[in-house]
């Protein structure tokens, strides 16, 4: 169910091949890592928008602000499919026709919370954080609901590399009709070193627990200038 939650959301996120969870300090980072909110300098909002295949469309809203040594975060994410073709009965000639179109609706609200230096008794620079999600989705006149958790983890070595770790949608199933399917629960670690200033590398695995599939994935990121990167 909500298969959505596991689509690359930002832009950024997208170019990196998803290997953003221990890179992320923007406003967005909220939908792969709700530690790494941590790393924002100042009050961030995001806005985005994506056309997806046959014409089904995504769209982000995030927003984060600092509290002292905790950040608190915000974030909407919506997928749409229109004009789903609608077959009927089967008619005389065996063929069943179409009567319309509907669509498909997925909404998921993230509220998030981040805190730096969550255990310095046993470790230094280890910041965490956690997604409350409340999650629906609307298929024609089905509806189903979800309420689910991501928990993240960040740290910072030697101001050069990030290590992170995350689990993500653990929650209760969605039910439409008769069966209730549970969302994509998964758990992901990654990794990003900064060569310089402008120059850095990530990386990351990430498990689909109810799928028992992996997706390793690898990006780069080179700053040209300010406002514009590769």
């Amino acid at each position: 169910a909500a298969v959505f939650l596991k689509f690359l959301k930002s832009a950024r996120e997208a170019s990196l091949a998803g290997a953003y969870s221990s890179i992320g300090d923007d406003s967005n980072s909220i939908f792969s890592n709700p530690a790494s909110i941590v790393n924002l300098e100042k009050r961030q909002v995001s806005v985005g928008f994506t056309s997806y295949i046959q014409g089904s469309k995504l769209g982000l809203l995030s927003f984060a602000i600092e509290n002292g040594d905790r950040w608190i975060g915000f974030g909407i994410g919506a997928f749409n499919v229109d004009g789903i073709e609608r077959r009927g009965s089967i008619d005389e000639s065996g063929i069943m026709s179409p009567e319309g179109t509907f669509s498909s609706n997925d909404v998921s609200i993230f509220v998030s919370y981040a805190k730096k230096n969550i255990l310095t008794e046993v470790i230094d620079n280890l910041s965490g954080g956690v997604n409350l999600k409340f999650i629906k989705s609307k298929i024609d006149t089905s509806q189903a609901y979800a309420v689910a958790f991501d928990v993240g983890f960040l740290y910072n070595h030697l101001d050069r590399m990030r290590l992170s770790l995350v689990f993500s949608n653990i929650g209760t199933k969605m039910k439409f009709e008769d069966e209730a399917d549970g969302l994509p629960l998964s758990i992901k670690v990654g990794g990003c070193y900064l060569f310089n200033d402008r120059f850095r590398l990530a990386g990351e695995i990430e498990e689909f627990l109810n799928e028992a599939k992996f997706y390793p994935s690898l990006g780069f990121e080179f700053s040209l200038k300010d406002g514009f990167v590769l």
